[in-house]
């Protein structure tokens, strides 16, 4: 028995120095551990968050689902925003300001709605023409089942610094000046303005 037990000993102390690694210094030191990944490496294992609104051109009835990824603008959703929003009488585009796009994503969290763009970028139809529609920096838009009282008091509240109100139409106007400027436009469809400066 003495001898069996001996031999089996011979043998596990032999396996292990043909492996590599003595039998002794395996069962005292512990095993290697595993290096944490970087925090680049850890990023592609982080699930990306995504956000979207939907803008519809009212006049062409074109739709964009509009994506943010962790926050940013994704730039295939801003090629299409840059096109629906283009100026209808010329069929051109300008690049969009990134901010009206942020600005349109807000208050279509607000709303929780899709948004209704009546009027985006302008080309100029004169050489003094420099209003923000002609700067690719303001829009018209609606909310189906908003009014435009609300809309505006909820541009206001975001803190958009240029808010139109034409209640004829049931619209607002929002830009992406730096000062505030707010008004009342009682005009309808291809009537001359009636701009009113408000608080």
């Amino acid at each position: 028995m003495a001898i069996r037990v001996l031999s089996a000993g011979v043998i596990a102390l032999g396996l292990a120095f043909v492996s590599g690694t003595p039998y002794t210094r395996a069962a005292v030191h512990p095993p290697p551990k595993t290096l944490a990944a970087s925090p680049e490496a850890q990023g592609h294992d982080v699930p990306h968050v995504v956000s979207t609104f939907k803008l519809i051109a009212a006049n062409t009835l074109e739709s964009v689902t509009v994506r943010y990824i962790d926050g940013v603008l994704d730039p295939a959703s801003k090629q299409q925003v840059d096109h629906l929003m283009r100026c209808l009488r010329t069929d051109s585009a300008k690049p969009i300001d990134p901010r009206l796009i942020d600005t349109l994503r807000d208050i279509a969290r607000e709303v929780d709605a899709p948004l209704w763009l009546i009027s985006g970028y302008r080309a100029p139809e004169h050489p003094d023409d420099h209003n923000f529609h002609n700067r690719a920096q303001a829009a018209d838009i609606r909310v189906e089942n908003v009014s435009s009282s609300k809309l505006r008091n909820l541009a206001r509240k975001l803190g958009v610094h240029g808010v139109g109100w034409y209640p004829t139409t049931n619209m607002i106007h929002v830009d992406v000046r730096d000062e505030d400027y707010f008004w009342t436009d009682w005009s309808g469809p291809h009537q001359a303005p009636r701009e009113i400066r408000t608080r």
